[in-house]
């Protein structure tokens, strides 16, 4: 009986501790938060643009049935990054990351680097910004206005003035 109150006081002393050691790094945790943002001009200054970033992430979706494609894309100050997703209900999907990101008036050009089925590829690809809203040109899935390599791993418009947005898919910002 002496060793299983032993036992039970020693498993209350360790949950004891257990607790004590989570609330000392949680503490520590929030004071290093409240540290990094102090009173100094380059601290203060670095925690506004991760504030601004922060704000400047935007989700677009465009869904139709059960296939959805999504583009997210971080606007900072030092950089835009992007994320494009084809998620098709049935089929293999391709997600990838986009790189090289330009715009030229509301078009949004980049580099699409993907995987799809173990295969990797890099594509270009353009988005026409409107309101709340980007048109994904459709020109990526064609041969009119788009050119492959020989083994589809490289990808590029012909020419960037002829690109269509007329069939392309419309992706909507959700809020």
């Amino acid at each position: 009986m002496v060793g299983f109150c032993t036992f039970v006081v020693h498993n209350q002393n360790w949950d004891f501790m257990k607790r004590i050691k989570y609330f000392i790094l949680l503490s520590f945790g929030v004071a290093l938060l409240f540290s990094s943002c102090g009173n100094n001009n380059k601290k203060e200054q670095s925690c506004t643009q991760l504030e601004k970033r922060v704000s400047e992430d935007q989700l677009y979706v465009y869904v139709e049935g059960r296939d959805t494609v999504k583009f997210e894309l971080n606007i900072s100050e030092e950089s835009i990054e992007g994320r494009l997703d084809f998620l098709p209900y049935e089929t293999g999907s391709r997600v990838g990351t986009l790189h090289s990101i330009s715009f030229q008036g509301d078009t949004l050009f980049a580099i699409y680097h993907s995987m799809q089925e173990g295969m990797l590829s890099d594509c270009e690809v353009a988005l026409l910004k409107g309101n709340d809203t980007y048109i994904l040109s459709h020109d990526m899935f064609g041969e009119r206005n788009y050119t492959y390599n020989a083994d589809f791993s490289r990808g590029a418009f012909r020419d960037k003035k002829a690109i269509s947005f007329a069939d392309g898919l419309l992706l909507t910002r959700l809020k």
